[in-house]
């Protein structure tokens, strides 16, 4: 597996990775994910995308949003791994390449946002040195129109470069 950030010639992989995964799923996505307009739209929003790629597949992303006016030094950290991946660690992995990605791209504080009940999602963040920073009450409606809890994590980049760089993720993806 290897991971490399988005490019031109990755966007029919991209399309093809996104309609794999459930709709269930896709109800808790923030933006639209299908469709090569959309996927071409993000080689040029001023975000960070991530593959991690099996071969010819896509087979995991991750983003960094970067926040905008007050919030600049703000990153928003998205992950997605194929439900039939999951659980090899390609979600960590992900992870970590998108945190340092956000770090050494000048954020100096990164969220991620999880449904409450996601005890995976949470631990694997938590893992990496996030900290609970708000729960939203009923805040996410899915597909079906049942209500969510979201979980908002934080990573402040002071507390935890040193831990990066010590572990070598202080370098960014060629």
């Amino acid at each position: 597996m290897n991971i490399s950030p988005l490019s031109p010639a990755d966007v029919g992989r991209v399309v093809a990775f996104f309609e794999r995964i459930p709709e269930g799923d896709r109800t808790f996505f923030k933006e639209p994910v299908t469709g090569a307009a959309t996927v071409e739209g993000w080689l040029s929003d001023g975000s960070t995308r991530l593959l991690a790629v099996d071969g010819d597949d896509v087979v995991g992303y991750a983003a960094v949003i970067p926040g905008v006016g007050w919030s600049s030094h703000v990153g928003e950290l998205r992950l997605v791994v194929d439900p039939n991946r999951r659980r090899e660690g390609l979600g960590a992995a992900l992870a970590k390449a998108a945190l340092a990605a956000a770090l050494t791209g000048g954020r100096s504080k990164v969220v991620v946002e999880a449904i409450a009940t996601q005890d995976a999602t949470i631990a694997l963040f938590a893992g990496l040195g996030f900290q609970p920073e708000a729960l939203l009450v009923d805040h996410v409606r899915d597909a079906g129109g049942e209500l969510h809890d979201l979980m908002v994590l934080a990573l402040q980049a002071d507390e935890t470069w040193s831990t990066l760089t010590a572990v070598g993720l202080d370098q960014p993806l060629d």
